[in-house]
């Protein structure tokens, strides 16, 4: 933390930037955001990422674990490779001065989590997998799909 501070300080933009640690109200930080930026190195499913297309801020992340599915090709933000810092740089200030290009990526953020990453689709997902494991066992076992039901 120290470091990010000192080159903060250097490039002269202390008056900028805040660190809030951690925080109960996240939802309401999103939405005041222009844009989100994960730059992690590893990562499973991020949650900050889902959070903030909900809220309808893009996102510039690195090229990690689910990063690109859920953003999709340049859909809801953009993803670049890891170390990079030079996209990373370019495309979050592509993303702060170009307002039309931000406005339309929130846009599709928000359309994009609401269709593939909401409690409703998974659960159609779900149920999914699970129609189709039965069917599979019906057909394996030679047993009417009413049998297995029933068990």
């Amino acid at each position: 933390r120290q470091k990010i501070l000192q080159a903060i300080d250097r490039q002269g933009l202390a008056e900028r930037c805040q660190f809030l640690l951690n925080r109960n109200d996240v939802e309401d930080l999103y939405c005041v955001c222009d844009v989100t930026v994960l730059t992690s190195i590893r990562e499973g499913t991020p949650n900050v990422v889902l959070e903030s297309m909900a809220c309808g801020t893009p996102a510039v992340v690195t090229d990690v674990a689910d990063n690109r599915r859920i953003l999709g090709e340049d859909e809801a933000g953009y993803t670049v490779a890891l170390n990079d810092d030079a996209a990373m740089v370019r495309r979050v200030r592509e993303l702060l001065t170009d307002r039309p290009r931000r406005d339309e990526l929130s846009r599709r953020a928000r359309k994009r989590v609401l269709a593939e990453f909401s409690l409703e689709r998974l659960a159609r997902k779900t149920e999914q997998v699970y129609l189709e494991s039965l069917e599979r066992k019906r057909r394996d076992s030679g047993c009417p799909a009413r049998m297995l039901a029933a068990n």
